[in-house]
């Protein structure tokens, strides 16, 4: 995290946008702690270490610093999804990497956004292009899913797992065993696009077992 008091000596511009993304980590932090509604600008400027006028200075409203916030990673995020494909594994590893960068963004934007109305289009902007990226890396490999209906469902859900799975690691993986999440999440979708490439997707026959 930057620190608002060793900025001193930056170039004036340099200092500004060193001040203006020290403010926006602490109001990630604060954000995810207390909620997008319960912060007020008032935490974040207690956090930040200075008044709530200088913080004013930067942004005009909470709402202006939310969305800079979630802008700011959702933008990093649909870059990413959009940039030329290297494969899964890659694909995975730079989501994640972008995440850990920002974590407390990535949380508000995969956890909190999703739920309110203000600020849901930024999470819903990210799962677009991926399932839109999905939809046309799959369109050659999963040839058996003749029904439109089911190739959508399956875009979506590898999205929503993948998505989701980031999310929790983020919340609960360290760094150091981000290898461990990168294969797990490779050998899982692998599975699933396997499955799906073979056209087995039908139902077993017979009621299927409750779970104890």
């Amino acid at each position: 995290m930057l620190n608002l008091h060793n900025e001193v000596c930056a170039p004036g511009p340099d200092r500004k946008q060193m001040r203006r993304e020290a403010f926006l980590a602490h109001a990630g932090a604060v954000l995810v702690s207390l909620g997008l509604n319960r912060a007020t600008m008032d935490d974040i400027a207690q956090s930040a270490g200075v008044s709530k006028v200088i913080l004013y200075r930067f942004f005009s409203s909470k709402e202006k610093l939310i969305s800079t916030l979630l802008e700011t990673i959702s933008d990093r995020l649909v870059s990413q999804i959009e940039s030329p494909w290297r494969g899964v594994g890659p694909d995975i590893e730079s989501i994640l990497d972008i995440a850990r960068q920002d974590s407390n963004a990535f949380i508000l934007l995969m956890k909190h956004a999703p739920h309110d109305p203000t600020y849901g289009l930024y999470p819903e902007k990210v799962r677009d292009a991926s399932v839109r990226r999905t939809k046309l890396l799959t369109r050659s490999i999963w040839k058996h899913l003749t029904d439109p209906r089911i190739r959508e469902l399956s875009c979506e859900a590898v999205v929503t797992f993948l998505m989701d799975a980031t999310l929790r690691w983020i919340e609960r993986g360290e760094p150091k065993d981000d290898h461990i999440f990168v294969a797990w999440t490779l050998d899982t979708t692998n599975a699933l696009y396997s499955r799906w490439e073979s056209g087995q997707v039908t139902p077993p026959p017979g009621p299927l077992p409750l779970p104890l």
